[in-house]
């Protein structure tokens, strides 16, 4: 780690624009992590990737993850785990949302009031999913809040993860000249 290369972005990199390409492959390979056959001892323990993932993309680049992609997603995800049509879609929707509506305030807080933000809002979206399981006849198992608690730890590793890559590099230095007087 150097002077010139900080380990977390700061300053004007955060604001450097993020590849499309890179936001979906992330999002990809955040389905396949979902969808991964976890062993039924870590099952209920394994964090929820595609919603961490989407809400990361949801505060740093709404343009490309945004509430619809949410709902896209959730449905995709509801499908998989043959779940109420719906439930998910719902959930990740309200998520994004709420990030969506977090995102400048999100920007100003230090790293660790950020992680505890997005903790609260991953919590908040398991408990969601675990009442319409509830109120539509699922069956519920408790152990279920397991994967938002543990979302909710692992977030923080992979916002850092994220925030290294994908950006575009565009050569900007500072001017240094001073204005002609």
């Amino acid at each position: 780690m150097t002077p010139n290369k900080p380990l977390i972005l700061q300053g004007y990199a955060l604001e450097l624009p993020t590849r499309p390409g890179w936001v979906r492959l992330t999002l990809l390979l955040a389905v396949l992590l979902t969808w991964l056959p976890w062993p039924a001892a870590m099952a209920g323990w394994a964090p929820d990737f595609l919603l961490m993932t989407l809400l990361y993309w949801a505060w740093r680049a709404p343009l490309y993850a945004g509430i619809g992609t949410a709902f896209a997603l959730g449905l995709l995800v509801d499908v998989e785990r043959g779940a109420w049509l719906g439930g998910y879609a719902l959930t990740y929707s309200a998520a994004a949302y709420t990030v969506l509506r977090l995102r400048v305030r999100l920007g100003g807080f230090a790293w660790g009031a950020r992680a505890a933000h997005l903790a609260l809002v991953l919590v908040a979206a398991t408990l969601l999913t675990l009442a319409l399981g509830t109120l539509f006849g699922g069956v519920v198992d408790a152990w279920f809040m397991a994967s938002g608690i543990t979302a909710a730890v692992t977030w923080p590793g992979l916002a850092w993860l994220l925030d290294g890559t994908g950006r575009v590099t565009v050569a900007y230095q500072p001017s240094s000249r001073s204005t002609p007087s």
